[in-house]
């Protein structure tokens, strides 16, 4: 089974950043939320936070950030909501 894991920062002062809040619109706007499995954030308060440890594991510095977990067991990150768009989430709806 595909599962595509978004991985939000959520700033010190509480707030997401403003690229996370973008993001997480247009996958409303355009109906695409619904294939995502998991929200995780990163918390830059916590760095032991679900989220910090997967841009860890994934080698990832910036946010937001995708993780597609094929059905062969592959995994993708995806650090460009276009790509992650154009790549995954339009295959699925074809």
């Amino acid at each position: 089974m595909l599962t595509i894991t978004l991985v939000r920062k959520r700033l010190r002062s509480g707030e997401y950043c403003e690229k996370c809040n973008d993001v997480h619109h247009q996958l409303e706007k355009s109906g695409y939320i619904s294939h995502l499995t998991r929200i995780v954030d990163a918390d830059e308060a916590n760095p032991v936070s679900e989220g910090m440890l997967l841009a860890i594991e994934h080698n990832v510095t910036q946010a937001p950030f995708f993780i597609v977990e094929k059905e062969d067991g592959a995994t993708e990150v995806y650090t460009s909501y276009l790509k992650l768009v154009r790549d995954v989430l339009q295959q699925i709806d074809q």
